[in-house]
């Protein structure tokens, strides 16, 4: 006698499985296949539901009454970065009134000393040609004081609080990264640090600074200006289970890149140095660097703002785990880094 395929819906003891269902290649009993087939229809609505609403959020991208929530971020980047220029356009009228006053006053004393002197030759018609031309040339200095005063001047500070925001747009992803807010924090070796955290300045050879900041997912990008490299200097990442040494780059965690002024060019994987990826040293004082980190792809990145290479090492999470810690290593006395 051939045996008789039982429903397979959970509650069924009886029924017989009759009706086949081609998805999910079991058999229901009539009762159950029209209640699969109902269930069917629900879960079909709720697709149909979610579709209808990310074509409603895809039609409003392009809609400017409707506000994406990710402008939210870059309004309040503008909002703070507005106050923070407010305070600091107060800040320095209050300081270049307070300078000019001060100016003004010893400018005052030489402008009486001659007046007092113009009024006694004039009235003793004691004045010769060379009398007239001193008085008009030192005239013409408290006028030249007045206009553009030798002590004062206003400048643009290049390493301000304010910073730019920037939209990237990686493999289809949108992703907003404002610049980081790394600092140099602990240091291996005899490194002043200063700038609030900004400037590292070796006092010796052989001493490494390592960041404040861990990095364990995302995009992350840390600008920096090489202030002075006398012929060799380390930037890289490393992993802070590691520890941490005077030589950053000697690390079995550390991968980064060495070099100044094309006299050596070296490329740390592991703490072990190599040729890998074309790096060719070219790093010399003044430049700006963007160390970009990437976690999620495993991955770091060097771009030099003015030769416009850019170079990539992949990590490997088994010897450089997660997160991911920045340093710097100097090779000479005098040498020295800038956060921007």
């Amino acid at each position: 006698m051939t045996s008789k395929t039982p429903c397979a819906h959970s509650t069924c003891d009886k029924g017989i499985g009759i009706f086949a269902c081609e998805g999910c290649q079991q058999k229901f009993c009539r009762k159950h296949s029209n209640g699969h087939r109902e269930a069917l229809a629900k879960r079909l609505d709720t697709i149909v539901f979610e579709h209808d609403l990310i074509q409603q959020q895809l039609q409003n991208i392009s809609d400017p009454m409707a506000k994406h929530p990710l402008f939210t971020q870059i309004d309040k980047w503008e909002t703070e970065s507005i106050n923070k220029i407010r305070q600091a356009s107060g800040d320095a009228r209050n300081q270049l009134q307070q300078l000019l006053d001060e100016n003004a006053h010893k400018t005052m004393k030489a402008f009486r000393r001659i007046t007092d002197d113009l009024r006694y030759r004039r009235n003793t018609e004691d004045y010769v040609e060379s009398d007239l031309d001193q008085w008009i040339e030192e005239l013409n200095k408290i006028k030249d004081e007045i206009d553009r005063p030798k002590n004062i001047d206003v400048s643009e500070d290049s390493f301000a609080s304010v910073m730019l925001i920037r939209v990237i747009s990686s493999q289809a992803h949108v992703k907003y990264h404002p610049t980081t807010e790394e600092r140099f924090g602990e240091a291996v070796g005899d490194i002043e640090v200063s700038e609030s955290g900004r400037l590292a300045v070796s006092k010796s050879g052989d001493a490494s600074v390592y960041g404040t900041s861990l990095y364990s997912s995302g995009l992350h990008q840390i600008s920096v200006e090489v202030v002075k490299a006398s012929d060799w200097i380390f930037v890289g990442i490393m992993s802070p289970s590691n520890g941490r040494r005077e030589g950053a780059d000697f690390l079995s965690s550390a991968y980064g890149w060495g070099g100044a002024n094309k006299r050596c060019a070296w490329v740390y994987l592991n703490g072990a140095y190599n040729g890998y990826g074309g790096f060719d040293g070219d790093i010399i004082n003044d430049d700006r660097l963007e160390l970009t980190l990437n976690c999620n792809e495993r991955k770091i990145e060097l771009f030099n703002n003015r030769t416009k290479k850019r170079y990539e090492i992949p990590i490997n999470v088994k010897m450089c785990s997660l997160p991911w810690t920045f340093a710097v290593e100097f090779g000479f006395r005098g040498d020295s880094v800038r956060i921007l």
